[in-house]
Parts: C-alpha cells; sequence; structure tokens
C-alpha cells in the first residue's frame, strides 16, 4: 500500500508564513517566540527575518500588545505578583526594555495574594499553624510576591486564634 504524502506546496509546515500564521492563531507570539519556532523548524534565518518583518508589516506581530495581554493573563488567570509578572513577561521573550515599563506599581499586590491565601486556607484545615504558614508563604513566593507582602497578608488573614495553635 502507497504512502499517503502531502504535496509540498500544501503542507504549511514547509512554508514559513503559513506555520506562523497557525501558530499566531493558537495564540498571540513575541517576536521571539515566533523566530525561535521558525529557527526551530529548520527554517533559514534570512528566510525567517522576511517572514517577521512581513507579519509586523500587517500588525500580526506587535510585542507592545502581546506585553499587555500577557500582563492581564499573568494577573488575572496565573494570580502572579509584580515580580512574577515580569519574569513571566521576560519568559516569553519580550524585551527587556518594554517590560522595564510596565506599570507594577498599579497593581494592587496585597489584594491579590489576600484573595489567593483566602481561597487556599479551606484546602488547609485541621493543619497546625507553622505548616500553613510554610505553605502560604511558598506558594505567594513562587507566584512572585514579595516577603514584605506575604508576610502583611499572612499576619492580616490568619486569624490570631489559629496561631497560637
Amino acid at each position: 500500500m502507497k504512502k499517503k504524502t502531502r504535496s509540498r506546496s500544501r503542507d504549511s509546515t514547509l512554508d514559513p508564513f503559513s506555520y506562523s500564521l497557525r501558530l499566531i492563531n493558537i495564540r498571540g507570539r513575541t517576536e521571539h517566540e515566533l523566530r525561535s519556532r521558525l529557527l526551530e523548524k529548520g527554517f533559514d534565518s534570512s528566510v525567517v527575518d522576511r517572514v517577521i518583518e512581513r507579519l509586523k508589516d500587517i500588525e500580526l506581530i506587535d510585542d507592545e500588545r502581546i506585553l499587555n495581554e500577557i500582563v492581564e493573563y499573568g494577573r488575572r488567570i496565573k494570580r502572579l505578583g509584580r515580580y512574577g509578572l515580569r519574569q513571566f513577561c521576560l519568559k516569553r521573550g519580550l524585551p527587556k526594555e518594554l517590560v522595564d515599563n510596565i506599570p507594577l506599581e498599579e497593581i494592587d499586590e496585597e489584594a491579590m495574594a489576600e484573595e489567593l491565601v483566602k481561597n487556599r486556607l479551606p484546602q488547609m484545615e485541621g493543619l497546625p499553624w507553622e505548616k500553613k504558614r510554610r505553605r502560604l508563604y511558598g506558594l505567594l513566593s513562587r507566584r512572585g510576591y514579595s516577603s514584605e507582602t506575604i508576610w502583611n497578608v499572612l499576619n492580616r488573614v490568619v486569624p490570631e486564634s489559629e496561631k497560637s495553635n
């Protein structure tokens, strides 16, 4: 039995522009992410440069727009603190100059951390305060909250009666 093969012109993985459109259609990509994926796929760097420029011209690659989407996603879905948001943006390949201009001061980090703690506390029912404190501290720390914020929230949210146990 003959093996089915796709014709070269119809296989979008062989056409860097079509492949880029497929990736962008899945979710917004930064220039860095798209460039990396195209180079991994084996496309020549000069071809990749032309595709990236074409996508920028038709405004399908816009790192500033993506920055705003990533920050919103990090805040609302991942519940990241200020440091966590910054690292998340850098990990996605956004230029440091753009990331440095994120208005992180406007983010109410304590309110977000407090909501996380209040949502997690019921799952820790019956655990000693020290164990809860360690787990909550770790949770918030991994999400990029500052130590000061974490302690403020833990001291405010956990009742005094629990701390003495």
